[in-house]
């Protein structure tokens, strides 16, 4: 599974370089930015579409629109995904006055491909005593899952600084999903219950307008998760997870619109979090790669 994550990080790469040299906005010969993902964003309606490594797709309308121009701005969208894990539709609404903002955003998810904890008389599942990496591999190859689906909110608070060559970009959500307790959950790679959970992403993105932009990122969950399932010992508790990673894109001009080539990694390495990663390379590491471009109405 190792050769999988460094196949990623290897077609990345690739990507930037064979896009070195700045694509023609035009006739005049005006390059294109490639950091154009993480500067401030063009009003309008706008089609965008997403496909990523996984594999997974998803479908996005924003309408986007200055209530001062340069000082704030609303967007609302609606998402529709489609992965190996599950699929979802959503409706997002999202406000910023000068560096602060705020959101809503309501959905129901169809999980085709749900882990579950299923602990025998002996509160084992595969052999495991909880939905750990080992376990959910075992589940998967046995085809040991099952599909449920499930309503969430959630409610959010953004801030956003701008630097003179970075970005640093915050936000808060807390929310609640009517899920299956002691499931795996694809978007945060790691196990938890039904009910609020509490998610803070933090990330510096450094910009460049030949090469992109880039830079480190902090995720950390607070959720209810079930320990000691099936035993006498059975509780559920508040859990806290911290991930640290990454984010690299750059806009590759394949498309006459707005595009970009995005990897967000997220890893656990030395943190001991048997239950946070991506089974499928077997390691506590989360790892997104993927082309969006842009359609406009």
């Amino acid at each position: 599974m190792k050769g999988g994550a460094a196949w990623l990080a290897f077609a990345f790469a690739s990507a930037v370089l064979v896009t070195e040299a700045p694509a023609l906005a035009d006739g005049r010969g005006e390059p294109k930015r490639r950091d154009r993902f993480a500067q401030p964003q063009t009003p309008g309606t706008k089609l965008k579409l997403f496909g990523f490594w996984g594999p997974g797709f998803r479908a996005a309308v924003e309408h986007r629109q200055h209530l001062e121009e340069g000082m704030s701005e609303y967007w609302l969208q609606g998402w529709g995904d489609a992965n190996y894990g599950f699929g979802e539709g959503s409706l997002h609404a999202d406000v910023r006055v000068f560096i602060f903002g705020a959101g809503l955003s309501v959905g129901h998810r169809y999980d085709w491909h749900l882990l579950k904890f299923k602990p025998d008389a002996n509160g084992l599942d595969h052999g495991e005593g909880a939905l750990n990496r080992d376990a959910r591999v075992k589940k998967d190859d046995e085809g040991d899952w099952s599909e449920e689906h499930w309503s969430w909110a959630e409610g959010r608070l953004h801030l956003f600084i701008p630097l003179d060559k970075a970005i640093a970009l915050s936000h808060v959500a807390f929310r609640f999903e009517d899920r299956i307790d002691n499931s795996f959950d694809w978007n945060n790679a790691t196990v938890y219950d039904k009910g609020v959970h509490l998610r803070w992403e933090t990330m510096i993105l450094y910009r460049d307008r030949w090469w992109g932009f880039g830079g480190p990122a902090l995720r950390v969950l607070n959720m209810d998760r079930t320990l000691g399932a099936g035993t006498a010992n059975e509780r559920q508790v508040r859990a806290t997870e911290f991930h640290y990673g990454l984010v690299l894109g750059t806009s590759p001009n394949w498309s006459s619109a707005n595009d970009v080539l995005l990897l967000r990694a997220y890893a656990s390495f030395g943190l001991n979090y048997k239950l946070m990663g991506t089974h499928t390379y077997n390691m506590p590491i989360q790892i997104v790669l993927g082309y969006q471009t842009d359609i406009d109405f």
